[in-house]
């Protein structure tokens, strides 16, 4: 898995090496930034080391050592791995948990031999501290808060079995991990999507829409089947993270942008590529966004409020399709919907883990000062804003139009008869 590209330009200076992170790069470290170097041994650097990272985040091929004895930490971790616990996890979360865990089972923190190898017995708060900052160098500071609290984890049923006495990964008071903030606006939304109509991409307009109003995550609105739409204008699907079950009412709005779509024979996805009819792919999502955000500017960049570079300079990052479950929680707790009404449609199963999609903003504390009976000066209310986005519905003969044509050009490169689109 290569995580870099080095493109060398001419330039006036001499050579300069321009350093791309590839997209499995981005795809595990997301604020990777391109770099710049004006010689390639510097250049050579900078991938070696996000190799290094990206190698380390991946690896999960399982550590077999020639003699395990029961006190080891390979046969408490075996342990946390064989429990109901951690089965109960989605593939894709098992998989990010043993990436996680297996190369630490091969470091050597200081023993002389590998992590699996040593006593259990052994592991206590300063060994714990160690692992932490060891990981937090070697990768990222979230890297070694999640490490520290899978460790937890499989301590906590390690001690269920009576194979430690206690947990030393408990103690450990671990920094708070950047969350991000970024969301789009109502009107960006609005405008995004009357931007993908106008330029072709019907499909992406409705991922789009869905995304925010029934505040889901694209994998799963990209995975939506038409039996998922049930007669009752109910949408019931699993969510693909969590297995969280949901059922929730069509709105007016994506009721609409389902009409623009038709069903096909080959398979019962909602969401194709509007010129080859094929199910998007995760990377093929990410690129058509891409591209039409970066063509449309009506996303620029934005500040993640929170973060900061290595010299203490704001981060701005681009806007992405996974935002919009942020803002469609932020939006609607802004407009005074109780915790148990934002579950019932986002899927969180407790409020912590709500929270962390809710972004308390000035629109919270218009509305609690409103309570009180207190005026506020020059504030735009967001009842306002939600409105416009509801009312101004979109031209359906128009889009239905644009459909047709695509139609007809499709059949006329395949020569498929109309009945069969």
């Amino acid at each position: 898995m290569k995580a870099a590209y080095v493109t060398k330009n001419r330039q006036k200076n001499g050579w300069v090496y321009y350093i791309r992170a590839t997209k499995e790069m981005l795809e595990h470290f997301p604020d990777t930034p391109n770099a710049t170097e004006s010689n390639k041994s510097d250049a050579d650097a900078i991938v070696a080391r996000w190799q290094g990272m990206l190698d380390t985040h991946t690896h999960e091929e399982e550590y077999s050592p020639a003699y395990a004895p029961r006190n080891s930490v390979y046969t408490l971790i075996s342990a946390w791995k064989n429990s109901m616990a951690f089965k109960d996890n989605t593939e894709s979360t098992k998989r990010n948990y043993r990436q996680i865990i297996n190369r630490l089972l091969e470091w050597d923190f200081g023993d002389g031999k590998p992590f699996a190898e040593v006593c259990v017995s052994d592991v206590d708060y300063e060994y714990a501290e160690k692992i932490f900052q060891l990981v937090e160098d070697k990768i990222t500071t979230n890297n070694a808060r999640v490490t520290i609290i899978r460790l937890r984890s499989a301590w906590n049923h390690g001690k269920r079995l009576n194979l430690a006495n206690n947990n030393p990964f408990s103690d450990l008071t671990l920094p708070k991990g950047h969350v991000r903030r970024v969301m789009w606006t109502p009107e960006q939304v609005k405008e995004m999507v009357e931007y993908c109509d106008a330029h072709g991409k019907v499909s992406m307009g409705t991922v789009i829409t869905i995304c925010y109003e029934w505040m889901q995550r694209p994998v799963d609105v990209r995975s939506l089947k038409w039996a998922d739409i049930k007669p009752d204008g109910v949408g019931e699907f699993a969510q693909q993270k969590t297995g969280a079950e949901m059922r929730i009412p069509l709105t007016v709005g994506i009721q609409k942008r389902l009409e623009l779509h038709n069903k096909h024979n080959s398979d019962d996805f909602i969401i194709r590529e509007d010129h080859t009819l094929k199910p998007y792919t995760a990377d093929r999502l990410t690129k058509i966004f891409s591209d039409l955000r970066n063509a449309s500017g009506i996303l620029p960049k934005v500040r993640d409020k929170g973060k900061r570079n290595p010299d203490e300079s704001y981060v701005y990052t681009d806007v992405r399709l996974a935002d919009l479950r942020r803002s469609g929680v932020t939006h609607g707790s802004e407009c005074g919907c109780t915790h148990d009404e934002l579950m019932a449609i986002s899927g969180h199963k407790n409020i912590n883990s709500l929270l962390v999609y809710s972004v308390i903003t000035e629109t919270n504390a218009h509305n609690a000062l409103a309570k009180r009976g207190l005026d506020t000066v020059g504030f735009k209310k967001l009842g306002r804003q939600m409105k416009t986005y509801r009312s101004e519905s979109q031209d359906i003969k128009h889009l239905q139009k644009i459909i047709a044509d695509q139609a007809r050009v499709i059949n006329q490169l395949t020569g498929t008869p109309k009945n069969e689109l």
